[in-house]
């Protein structure tokens, strides 16, 4: 027998396989790993086979990386309705243990982005210290009453930096970003391997009052941003665009509900990401030495090449949109929108950017792919993306979004306990209690483990899921085979 045996699945994982109606039949539970672009597919495929990294979770990383490269020059124009018009830039939150593959996922995709950057910026600051010493030469020649003209073009003019050099960082504080946009023309990319300090910043988990999300949620949508310092007065960024890419592991979202009892998801900032959650290894890594596709490696390294190339030109690198995908960015929102007013209203605050991510993400795959557009198969597979990622921030924030669904849980479950009860006809809340029927339904699909929804002619039941044999049995309904497994 083998020594390796196969972990159990995670509670979070058996949560997304087995979620109640009201959770799949909106949004899907499983990363849908066709829907990204070809190329992004194909190195997420070869760094995971050959080094044992999630697929969903490089895939995602891809994206977020290729964002950041993008920068804020492209666009997308007639995606919505009123001419407004829609950068690149997103935010991805990967969610995983340490040993999900997070911070490798990150390197294997990024190393050759930043390594590029870096370079550009260590040439440029060569370039400078030559040109300062050939000036401070040339100063001092004058000086002394010589004059020497070889140097006459060769400090004629200053190098140019980059654009944007610095636009990579890390550290998270309103001050060390807006610092950064001010030096880097407004752009930055905020890359964490481990996000911990970063998303505490961020929370609030630092300081005695309120949180710290103005300046990334204007940073997000590109509104203006006034920061007032103590020593050099007022700062501003007219113009901003911020992409992040930051990886946390599962205590850190389970603090953030905890502390923050929903004061922090309310202010949209969790909206915003586009969140992914990364499969623990349940099988060990292949004795053998795989190789990686280096002719995907390569084409991805491509990818990223051209869209910083077209960033550092500093123009607008439009992308129309075709009226079917126009139309069903407007059916995703509709969709969403009736959602977040009912059986989601207490996860409304996760679900309120999903169409202006999709567009997002569809900028991102129509310049992965080439075209030229957003197409309406571009749109539908930035939607589908987009609905794993919402199902994944239901799952992830559900138990601490409001405080008052659990309130309301406790309402319904006293309301069925009544009398050594066990289970409660749903319109029996509508006449003799505050919680309608709609209400209660959404509790039931929250807590699927608990409460279980049964059927009898045309009456519909709220039953005690461990107690559903007994239930079935009084309503004179056939129980099933694994009723008593509960």
């Amino acid at each position: 027998m083998s020594r390796f045996v196969a972990q159990k699945t995670p509670q979070f994982f058996a949560t997304m396989e087995t979620l109640s109606e009201a959770y799949r039949e909106f949004y899907e539970s499983e990363c849908p790993i066709d829907a990204f672009p070809k190329v992004i597919r194909d190195v997420a495929r070869t760094y995971s086979t050959a080094r044992n990294l999630p697929m969903e979770l490089l895939c995602f990383c891809a994206c977020g990386i290729l964002s950041g490269a993008m920068g804020r020059v492209f666009k997308a124009r007639n995606a919505v309705s009123g001419g407004y018009t829609q950068n690149a830039n997103i935010f991805v939150l990967g969610v995983g243990e340490s040993s999900t593959g997070k911070s490798a996922s990150i390197r294997a995709l990024f190393s050759n982005l930043e390594r590029r950057v870096l370079g550009e910026i260590s040439e440029y600051q060569r370039e400078l210290a030559k040109f300062k010493k050939t000036k401070t030469k040339r100063m001092q020649d004058e000086l002394n009453g010589e004059e020497n003209l070889d140097f006459e073009d060769e400090i004629s003019d200053s190098p140019k930096p980059p654009r944007n050099p610095d636009f990579i960082v890390k550290n998270s504080t309103s001050e060390a970003l807006i610092k950064a946009m001010e030096a880097s023309g407004g752009e930055i990319f905020s890359v964490c391997e481990e996000a911990r300090d970063s998303i505490y910043i961020v929370a609030g988990n630092y300081r005695k009052q309120g949180d710290d999300t103005e300046t990334l949620n204007s940073g997000w949508c590109g509104e203006p941003i006034k920061h007032n310092r103590i020593v050099n007065g007022i700062s501003s960024v007219p113009n901003p665009c911020i992409s992040l890419l930051w990886m946390v592991q599962n205590d850190i979202i389970d603090n953030i509900v905890a502390k923050n009892k929903g004061s922090f998801i309310g202010s949209g900032f969790l909206g915003r990401f586009l969140y992914c959650r990364g499969a623990p290894k349940t099988v060990p890594a292949s004795k053998e030495n795989i190789p990686l596709d280096e002719s995907a490696i390569s084409r991805w390294e491509n990818q990223l090449a051209e869209a910083y190339q077209i960033r550092k030109r500093g123009l607008p690198f439009w992308f129309d949109t075709d009226k079917e995908a126009f139309d069903y960015f407007w059916e995703f929102d509709a969709f969403n929108t009736k959602l977040m007013n009912g059986k989601l209203r207490t996860q409304a605050p996760l679900l309120g950017k999903a169409r202006e991510n999709a567009i997002r993400l569809a900028i991102i795959f129509a310049h992965a792919e080439g075209a030229d557009r957003i197409t309406a198969d571009i749109a539908k597979r930035a939607c589908r993306v987009v609905s794993y990622s919402i199902c994944v921030s239901v799952v992830l924030f559900s138990s601490g979004m409001l405080p008052e669904i659990e309130h309301d849980r406790a309402k319904m479950d006293a309301m069925i306990r009544q009398n050594d009860g066990f289970y409660k006809k749903i319109s029996f809340f509508d006449q003799y209690s505050s919680l309608r029927s709609e209400r209660v339904e959404f509790i039931v699909h929250t807590f699927p483990s608990m409460y279980e929804i049964v059927k009898k002619g045309k009456g519909r039941y709220v039953v005690l899921k461990d107690r559903i044999s007994e239930a079935k049995k009084a309503l004179g309904i056939e129980a099933d085979e694994d009723d008593d497994l509960f």
